[in-house]
């Protein structure tokens, strides 16, 4: 190390960079305002006279089982961008998994691939090259001159490469903050438009309720007979329609705390026929197994039919992406515990995913078609029933299970 390097000049001119460079770290806002920082290092670069030309900074993932290098950012005429890892990227993990600095002052040009590497990867000849491996990746910084880095230069560079380490988990932070937030923004409009359309049956309800009301009073008087099945045909559709309404006022309005006692058969009957006429359009055939027992919980109707219909939708979906297939709602008693079983002949849940799939906002549906939030509001209903909610193994398909504590009544019965 040079005597300048000493100097409390450099020290204090070192400090001074480094906290201009944090600042620009907090100051970000979203996960794609880097230029800001790394401006800030290059500025802070040109300060301390460090004589570069070029500069590379590969990240490194270390969130898979094999920590990779996918991306890297690039200063290319005086602007910073973000780009794919180039194919040099295994020279950079070497390094990185190293963990040590490594300067080559002179790079020779008939050196095979290395040269060629390196005047693909910043765009010109390259004759010295720093490479410093920090937390979160590699900073390389290049010059088209031989032995163009001092000792000092290499000291500070290494200083200047463990302060990009905020940086990163900066960028972290931000990308997960705005992940949470796009997912809540997206249960909000769920929310809403639940609500909307609970007003929306109420409305339509009220028109039924007029259609039902005339069909009746007109069956009153005399009438010939294709009159008259006519209109008891659209009184039978109109009540199967105030029905429908009406289930999906109750699935609305579950009110919290509001517990009753609950006959599981009816309820998985009335859950099934919110949605059974639409799967059987589209090849999902749905099979009832209902104990014959008299199986009774005390619970809040809506909320745990809240939970069939998402453990039924769900099962659907994942049907729905091997063509169509069957899908069974099974009741049962077992150890004064009822068990609500949904199994599908589907593709199955991968094991590393069967306990995933319960974490707030994890899905493994496409962009748009999930909010990852379902079965984690699921599983705290069921748990706020004194029960439990888990996915059972299987060789084939999917089985998941709601088991809630019989009633006394329920108990009683199945003694009986």
């Amino acid at each position: 190390m040079s005597a300048d390097w000493r100097m409390p000049m450099h020290r204090e001119g070192l400090r001074v960079v480094l906290r201009i460079l944090q600042e620009a770290i907090w100051s970000m806002r979203n996960s794609d305002e880097f230029v800001g920082p790394l401006t800030a290092l290059t500025d802070g670069m040109q300060s301390l006279r460090i004589p570069y030309q070029h500069i590379g900074i590969y990240q490194v993932d270390e969130a898979d089982a094999s920590p990779t290098a996918h991306g890297q950012f690039l200063l290319r005429q005086g602007d910073w961008e973000r780009a794919l890892a180039g194919h040099d990227r295994d020279a950079a993990l070497a390094c990185w998994r190293e963990g040590r600095l490594s300067y080559l002052e002179n790079v020779p040009l008939d050196a095979p691939g290395l040269a060629a590497t390196l005047e693909i990867r910043f765009g010109s000849t390259i004759q010295s090259l720093v490479e410093v491996p920090f937390a979160n990746g590699v900073l390389a910084v290049a010059s088209e001159h031989v032995a163009a880095f001092s000792g000092r230069d290499v000291e500070i560079l290494r200083d200047l490469a463990d302060a990009l380490v905020p940086l990163f988990r900066r960028m972290e932070d931000l990308r997960k903050l705005e992940a949470a937030m796009q997912q809540v923004a997206r249960a909000q409009r769920l929310e809403l438009v639940g609500e909307l359309a609970a007003g929306h049956a109420h409305e339509a309800n009220n028109c039924l309720t007029i259609i039902l009301g005339q069909c009746q009073l007109l069956l009153l008087d005399e009438l010939d007979a294709v009159t008259r099945d006519s209109l008891e045909r659209v009184l039978r559709a109109t009540e199967a329609a105030t029905g429908i309404m009406a289930r999906q006022l109750d699935l609305a309005r579950g009110r919290e705390g509001e517990k009753t006692i609950i006959d599981v058969n009816e309820l998985v009957s009335e859950s099934l026929a919110l949605v059974q006429r639409q799967f059987l359009k589209e090849n999902v055939e749905i099979v009832d197994d209902l104990s014959p027992l008299l199986l009774r919980v005390r619970g809040n109707s809506g909320q745990l039919q809240q939970i069939l219909i998402n453990l039924v939708q769900n099962s659907h979906d994942a049907l729905l992406v091997s063509g169509g297939g069957q899908m069974t709602i099974r009741t049962a008693l077992q150890d004064q515990q009822i068990l609500i079983e949904v199994v599908d002949n589907g593709p199955g849940i991968p094991e590393p995913l069967r306990e995933r799939g319960f974490e707030p906002f994890f899905t493994t549906k496409g962009h748009g078609k999930g909010t990852g939030l379902g079965l984690s509001v699921c599983r705290s209903i069921a748990e706020a029933h004194a029960g439990q909610l888990y996915a059972r193994r299987r060789a084939e398909g999917s089985c998941v299970v709601l088991e809630l504590p019989a009633s006394d009544q329920a108990a009683l019965t199945a003694y009986n």
